[in-house]
């Protein structure tokens, strides 16, 4: 996990609590890449609920978080195979698709439409989703999940240059009633309802883990959206 570049010069609670908001929406981006040794490692370790728990001091709102779920206890016994055999059979293959795609567009009625929206957004900001990794697309939700660690991260910067952060506030309303704060919640009754489904061979540590994960990101975004209505109304 990556931290917050410009931590260090944080001046005052408000820029702290925003910064501390542009850091949880990194984390949790970073937290639905293709895992790799280290991220299980520091799963089992219980370094992601560290780190959840850590970015989520100071923020101005409660946050609903499972820490059974993510304190890697119930990962000891899991390798490194399974565990990237469950991610992809739950998010990215099976067949006719998985059961809980990570992308927006398999929740839309009209996803070129909404990929479109996407790609206007990031446009606006200076961002293009070619200079994005690789396997990731508009509507990934590791995409939108950067892309609100940006508008958040701007709005720490606009404070230090003694701006207002109010337009950056408003695109993120925009941005999270029409996208991750609408799809997000979804994606975790879906996966949920993978965890209650006595699947056969199901590595039951792994996708409650990722369950509990996706939870945290809806919520996240729903109680980020309403604390943002909140500073900004009739945003």
């Amino acid at each position: 996990m990556k931290p917050f570049a410009e931590l260090g010069q944080i001046e005052g609670p408000e820029q702290m609590a925003r910064a501390r908001r542009s850091q949880t929406y990194r984390f949790l981006a970073e937290s639905f890449r293709y895992p790799d040794e280290e991220f299980l490692k520091m799963a089992r370790d219980g370094d992601v609920l560290k780190s959840a728990l850590a970015v989520l001091r100071e923020i101005p709102f409660e946050v609903r978080i499972e820490e059974g779920a993510l304190s890697g206890q119930l990962l000891k016994g899991v390798s490194q195979d399974d565990f990237e055999a469950e991610f992809v059979r739950v998010f990215e293959g099976g067949p006719g698709g998985p059961p809980c795609p990570l992308i927006e567009g398999k929740y839309a009625a009209d996803r070129m439409g909404n990929m479109e929206e996407l790609v206007r957004f990031y446009n606006h900001f200076g961002l293009s989703v070619a200079e994005a990794r690789e396997r990731e697309v508009p509507d990934h939700i590791t995409t939108e999940l950067e892309f609100m660690h940006y508008l958040a991260f701007k709005e720490v910067l606009a404070l230090q240059r003694g701006e207002d952060p109010a337009p950056y506030c408003a695109a993120e309303i925009d941005f999270l009633s029409r996208h991750p704060a609408k799809w997000l919640p979804q994606l975790h009754k879906k996966t949920e309802a993978v965890f209650k489904a006595n699947i056969p061979n199901l590595c039951e540590p792994a996708v409650s883990f990722y369950c509990s994960l996706v939870g945290l990101s809806a919520n996240f975004c729903t109680a980020d959206m309403a604390y943002l209505r909140g500073l900004y109304p009739g945003k």
